[in-house]
């Protein structure tokens, strides 16, 4: 996932817009950029921890009766997703090229949030639903736009 900025300004009409505009330029947001990624970061934890719902507000799909037998032997407390942590600690963010990605590097990851379908036990085809956890819920972009709103007011002096 991704997060660009982009203005499209047809009408410049007063020196406080174009010197607006000048701050905004020559500015680094890598701190922006930074902030963001973070914020980003601990909004998937929380939702891979406590939410257990895609960005969108949706409930994961439950597991299969056989794979939640098994996980409840081996991590009685474990919850989707949730096996020993591992998905949830590796989210990490990286700023490049004025972007902010946020991800984990974990192989299965990408299965869990498109999900697939796989050699199982045996010769058994089995599907694994998306469970997506990557995205940004309504709350969440409110969220980013207030940071966005802080860093032009803090940093640039400029209110949006």
């Amino acid at each position: 996932m991704s997060i660009g900025l982009s203005f499209n300004v047809q009408e410049v009409g007063t020196r406080r817009m174009v010197r607006a505009l000048d701050r905004l330029a020559q500015a680094n947001t890598d701190k922006l950029l930074d902030t963001t990624g973070q914020l980003i970061e601990n909004q998937v934890r929380h939702r891979i921890k406590t939410e257990r719902r895609s960005p969108k507000g949706k409930k994961w799909a439950k597991l299969s009766d056989h794979y939640a037998k098994s996980k409840k032997r081996k991590r009685p407390r474990g919850s989707l997703l949730v096996f020993d942590d591992e998905l949830r600690d590796t989210m990490q963010h990286q700023t490049e090229q004025g972007n902010v990605v946020v991800g984990s590097a974990l192989p299965y990851a990408a299965t869990h949030q498109y999900g697939d379908k796989r050699l199982g036990f045996g010769t058994t085809m089995v599907t694994i639903p998306a469970r997506p956890f990557l995205g940004l819920s309504a709350q969440n972009e409110d969220d980013v736009l207030s940071t966005i709103n802080d860093f032009f007011e803090h940093e640039l002096g400029i209110l949006l």
